[in-house]
């Protein structure tokens, strides 16, 4: 059997996430994204002139979403299948590319522990 890869979707109890937290940056903006410019020397010239052109607003690359309920209620996440005749692998690209299933065809066991209630 070839690989094949399809599109899925797969329902879990999840949280609503909340808003973003509205709290600044952990840094001062213009600490956060500077180097000397003996570090700036150091670098390769493409990158070195690129250092300073649009710096983040915050250490982090996205805003905290700390305002997460505790009430979970199913959501659909979309799935990346891909499968052989030994495995079938099912990613999670909204959450970062994780591996939600391994499953082991032959032995008909699934290879990751999942926890879903």
């Amino acid at each position: 059997m070839a690989t094949t890869v399809r599109r899925d979707t797969l329902t879990l109890p999840a949280a609503p996430l909340g808003p973003e937290n509205p709290l600044p940056a952990l840094l001062p903006l213009e600490e956060a994204h500077t180097l000397a410019e003996s570090e700036r020397a150091a670098l390769p010239a493409e990158m070195a002139r690129q250092v300073g052109y649009g710096p983040l607003r915050s250490v982090l690359p996205t805003r905290i979403l700390d305002g997460y309920g505790r009430q979970r209620a199913p959501a659909s996440l979309d799935t990346l299948v891909i499968e052989n005749d030994r495995l079938r692998v099912t990613v999670l690209p909204g959450l970062g590319g994780r591996v939600g299933s391994l499953f082991h065809k032959p032995s008909g066991k699934e290879l990751l522990y999942t926890y879903r209630r």
